[in-house]
């Protein structure tokens, strides 16, 4: 049976199998955090956890789930609780660009942008800053982006559901923190890979 002490030192990242969500679990690894990765990247998840084990020598939880879905930060906080893990740090950082008028755009991709970029980040926050809040302790970090803070031609859902993250975090901040739990929000320009 896995320790309390070590339970205590799990960190969440959601997109935590490429791009920046996997350059944030490898600083995490670093520092001593067992992982647990959400992503829709199915063969990269499963080559990850096994490389994440091999660097640290601690058990890394691997979960494959689309955030696209309505029900997917329940699945999420539930698979966390039926696995005894006391998330210390939640990373929200899945999502994927859209290079689209909103016109043209598959009311379907609109739906799913906004709900994984939004929604399901947002639940994620209540479910898992709840259990922060009554431990006074914990870390969120939410990726938001560059085009939060410019709108652009082409990217017209990207951008603003991105500003939504930005200004949620800092209003999430503000309410955390008499509870010793801190709340950040990154603004990364562009990269050249980016996925749900």
């Amino acid at each position: 049976m896995r320790s309390i002490t070590e339970n205590r030192k799990v960190a969440l990242v959601t997109g935590g199998s490429s791009g920046i969500g996997l350059a944030i679990a490898h600083q995490l690894a670093l520092r001593g955090y067992s992982l647990l990765l959400v992503s829709n990247q199915k063969n990269e998840l499963a080559v990850c956890q096994a490389e994440f084990e091999k660097l640290s020598g601690r058990k890394c939880y691997a979960l494959y789930l689309d955030l696209a879905e309505e029900t997917s930060a329940s699945e999420l906080f539930n698979f966390s609780r039926n696995q005894h893990l006391v998330v210390a740090v939640v990373v929200n950082n899945a999502g994927f660009m859209n290079f689209s008028e909103v016109a043209e755009t598959p009311f379907e991709k609109v739906q799913s942008m906004l709900q994984v970029h939004m929604l399901t980040p947002t639940k994620i926050c209540r479910l898992f800053g709840k259990e922060m809040k009554e431990r006074k302790s914990g870390y969120i970090l939410n990726t938001s982006s560059i085009s939060a803070v410019m709108p652009y031609p082409g990217i017209s859902l990207y951008g603003p559901t991105k500003t939504y993250m930005r200004y949620f975090t800092r209003a999430l901040r503000s309410e955390m923190r008499e509870y010793g739990v801190k709340v950040t929000c990154l603004i990364p320009g562009a990269t050249g890979h980016a996925t749900a």
